[in-house]
């Protein structure tokens, strides 16, 4: 079990350090970033709107690389679901699919994933999700201490700390 744990250590460690060089590394992308992003900053300090940038451009990178054409931008029921599902691991209600389509800003998006985020149930399902990653999904079965890695995590995820705390 101790080879185990090191290699998920390991593992953790080499993602943490993968994610922050990427974070850190100025945007390539000249997109005039909105105002509301214009003052917001990300844990390493940079913008968020110019890490945004940069996950973007090593994206097109890839599918350049690779061949990929992206398909149409996803329509707002279809956006609603997926972003739920994918930050906190859960549908929207009904209600929240109706205000969503019906609301016309043009940044409604990036505000949803924005108040996702920052919902409570984001550093939960995050946590759930790097826990079955690095410990595999028997690995709450350790004498409960899967389970209390999870519960760690995702106070550390809601609390906003950073990868290197």
């Amino acid at each position: 079990m101790n080879r185990r744990l090191l290699l998920a250590a390991s593992l953790c460690g080499a993602v943490f350090c993968g994610v922050l060089a990427v974070a850190s590394t100025p945007s390539l992308a000249q997109e005039e970033p909105t105002e509301a992003a214009k003052d917001k900053e990300t844990t390493t300090g940079a913008p968020e709107r110019e890490v945004s940038n940069r996950i973007d451009t090593e994206i097109r990178k890839v599918w350049e690389r690779d061949g990929v054409k992206p398909t149409k931008e996803s329509g707002d029921q279809e956006f609603i679901r997926r972003v739920y599902l994918d930050t906190v691991g859960l549908p929207p209600t009904a209600e929240e699919i109706t205000a969503f389509c019906k609301d016309k800003d043009k940044e409604k998006r990036r505000a949803l994933v924005a108040k996702l985020v920052d919902d409570e149930r984001f550093g939960r399902h995050m946590a759930d999700l790097w826990t079955n990653i690095l410990l595999g999904r028997g690995g709450r079965d350790y004498g409960g201490s899967g389970n209390l890695f999870s519960v760690w995590l995702s106070e550390r995820i809601n609390k906003g700390d950073h990868f290197s705390d």
